[in-house]
């Protein structure tokens, strides 16, 4: 029997322990909606992961293609800025989705 990545009473030890979730919370889920191809499930498990996957796509390939042929790409995520930036987006996403629910909630991982 295949099962997807949500299995009941299995959950974030981040989330179980301070009952807070964490800047991974919900990815595992976002991902295996995105493989089957469907982009509101897996923004409602996790917005960030289907806003970032391609960036991180991108910059593997980049790398491959360097190593492989010598030939260098433009990375987005290469730039001087772009860990700051990362950074910044994780921490505010993180702090916006554990103090949402007093706003509805739609930032939460979704279903537990």
């Amino acid at each position: 029997m295949v099962r997807g990545p949500y299995i009941a009473g299995v959950s974030c030890p981040s989330h179980a322990l301070t009952g807070l979730d964490c800047p991974g919370c919900g990815s595992t889920r976002s991902i295996a909606a995105l493989l089957h191809g469907d982009l509101a499930t897996a923004f409602d498990h996790h917005l960030l992961v289907p806003l970032v996957l391609p960036l991180l796509i991108w910059s593997w390939v980049a790398w491959l293609t360097r190593g492989i042929s010598g030939r260098r790409l433009s990375n987005p995520l290469n730039q001087r800025w772009a860990s700051l930036t990362v950074l910044a987006v994780v921490l505010v996403f993180t702090v916006a989705r554990n103090i949402d629910p007093l706003f509805g909630g739609w930032l939460a991982a979704g279903v537990r």
